[in-house]
């Protein structure tokens, strides 16, 4: 075990870094100075915090889509602050809360479009990848349906389908379980949990549910008025304190009958 570990490059390993970030919208201060800890590959990371919080800028400013600046930004020891939104995307996919509505194509189309971007596959194994993310999302049975015919919860999947078919090194999701059932949210986050241990993939995802946090992800990080206020296991980072000092609530950490944790809210602290 000890000759493997030796033998690989630290680059390879050592994820993704972020120090100094600085980002402003419309004059406004939203992240200042933020600095995240080191964030492994294989690692699923939960992103929290109160609405306003920072974190769809946080999202934005990784993948580049908004204007920074950027003490160190870097992945697997390449540097990435030198990258435009569309060279980042090469590593790093970001998947917004809500995607355009009004595409007339099928979802096949739109694969295929998200696909040939960037680094096409051989057509001959196109269709294989893109009928291998539809079958782990379980919609298999949208393929030649239209985008602007789906419900929100199925474009929201078709839009993560289309991330993971990309195979990226690096997965931004913010709140992709909003507009999905209970049967799908649980069915996303246990299919992302094994796609980004399988793949090595390192996925940061925005969650209001904190249970979600607490059975599917490896960390948590927490977050309050555009800093970083929490940052570990789960367990450890949503305590009643972190709970009451960023949400204002009343809450608890119990166990549940199968021996796992679970946030109980008793009421709102007072303003």
């Amino acid at each position: 075990m000890t000759a493997m570990a030796d033998s690989t490059p630290q680059a390879a390993v050592e994820g993704l870094r972020v120090s100094g970030l600085n980002t402003r919208l419309r004059g406004r201060p939203i992240l200042e100075a933020l600095s995240l800890p080191q964030l492994s590959p294989g690692s699923l990371v939960g992103l929290l915090g109160p609405n306003g919080s920072g974190k769809s800028t946080l999202l934005k400013s990784l993948a580049g889509l908004v204007p920074s600046s950027c003490a160190g930004l870097s992945l697997a020891g390449r540097d990435l602050r030198a990258l435009n939104a569309s060279d980042r995307a090469e590593y790093i996919r970001y998947l917004p809360q809500t995607l355009p509505g009004d595409i007339h194509l099928t979802v096949i189309g739109s694969m295929q479009v998200a696909l040939r971007a960037r680094r096409p596959l051989d057509r001959r194994d196109e269709l294989p990848a893109i009928v291998n993310a539809l079958e782990e999302l379980g919609i298999a049975h949208l393929a030649n349906r239209y985008l602007d015919e789906l419900s929100g919860g199925q474009k929201q999947l078709v839009g993560l389908a289309q991330a993971v078919c990309r195979e990226p090194d690096v997965l931004l999701l913010d709140e992709p379980l909003a507009s999905l059932d209970l049967n799908h949210q649980h069915h996303v986050m246990q299919m992302l949990g094994q796609l980004t241990r399988e793949r090595k993939l390192l996925t940061l995802i925005v969650l209001h549910d904190l249970n979600n946090v607490l059975r599917y992800c490896d960390q948590a990080l927490l977050m309050r008025g555009g800093k970083l206020v929490g940052s570990g296991a789960p367990d450890a980072v949503i305590t009643e304190q972190s709970l009451a000092a960023t949400f204002s609530i009343r809450a608890r950490l119990e166990t549940s009958s199968q021996g796992l944790p679970y946030v109980l809210v008793d009421g709102r602290l007072p303003d």
